[in-house]
This record gives C-alpha cells, sequence and structure tokens, in this order.
C-alpha cells in the first residue's frame, strides 16, 4: 500500500486590498523594507507597473516535502490558480516590513509566488533576512530546476 502525502498544507487565507495602480520602485522597496534583490527581480520587475488589480483573497501553503515547481503548480490547480499579482505579493510584504509575525514567514525560510511577467510565470520568493533586519527578493523560472525545501511556504490566489 503506498501512502501518498499531499505536498501542500494550507495554513491560512488573507484577504488582500484592491490597487488602482501598483509600480515596483525604490519608494515602494523602501515601505517594504527590500534590502536585496536578486538579479532577475531587479530586471524583470523592478519598475513593472500593474492597474486595476482587483481584490482577492491570498492562501498561504506551508511545502510539506522538497519539490519542484511543476508539480507544486499541478497540486495548486495549475498555472492560472496559482498565479498571484505582484502588488499583492508586495502587499504582504509591506504589513510585515520590520519582520513581525504575520502571514509571511520570519524565519529565514522562503515564501513563495507565481507572478507572471511579459508572458513567462516566475517563481518569486521572499525571505526575512534577520541579520540585516529586511526583506531579500529574488525570481526565477517556473522551469528553473530549483528544488523548494520542506517548511517553505507557497502564496496563490485562492479561488
Amino acid at each position: 500500500m503506498v501512502n501518498i502525502v499531499s505536498l501542500l498544507t494550507k495554513i491560512t487565507t488573507v484577504s488582500v486590498s484592491s490597487v488602482s495602480k501598483f509600480t515596483m520602485n525604490k519608494e515602494t522597496q523602501e515601505a517594504a523594507n527590500i534590502g536585496w534583490m536578486g538579479s532577475n527581480f531587479q530586471e524583470f520587475f523592478f519598475g513593472k507597473t500593474e492597474e486595476n488589480i482587483s481584490e482577492a483573497k491570498v492562501a498561504a501553503y506551508k511545502l510539506e516535502k522538497a519539490s519542484l515547481d511543476p508539480a507544486i503548480l499541478e497540486e495548486l490547480g495549475g498555472e492560472a490558480k496559482a498565479e498571484m499579482s505582484l502588488a499583492h505579493f508586495v502587499s504582504l510584504i509591506q504589513q510585515q516590513s520590520q519582520g513581525q509575525e504575520g502571514t509571511l514567514l520570519v524565519n529565514g525560510y522562503a515564501n513563495v509566488a507565481y507572478i507572471r511577467d511579459n508572458g513567462k510565470l516566475w517563481a518569486v520568493c521572499c525571505y526575512w533576512y534577520s541579520g540585516r533586519r529586511c526583506w531579500d527578493v529574488g525570481a526565477l523560472l517556473g522551469t528553473d530546476p530549483r528544488r523548494w525545501h520542506a517548511g517553505y511556504q507557497i502564496l496563490s490566489c485562492d479561488s
């Protein structure tokens, strides 16, 4: 008999507000206390503008075993169901800009969201870096062979 363990366990669902216009810029970076940005995040998301982003529910899941993006996306119900806006992702970071407890993990583990830019789905992640008291953000293509570790948190739209 095979014991099948789900990759994801839902931890919580939170509401995120609508946004008429959002731009990932220096002011947003400072407001969210993002101290470091990876090169992919800088290239593809810094300067990105999103408009008319609707209010949404974001689900946070605990990753139960080390996994690649394709398996995680499949369990979330596919790319369209997993995808969330950069505005909502950064809003969650801003709510915990000083590393206080909240929806995002602040224990050094990754918080991963799937965000689209120019037709490509990116695994955008943030980590609270307690030594520097700021957030680190990065982005990897959803096809990157990076394995996310058990205990990390996966964020997605909750329909």
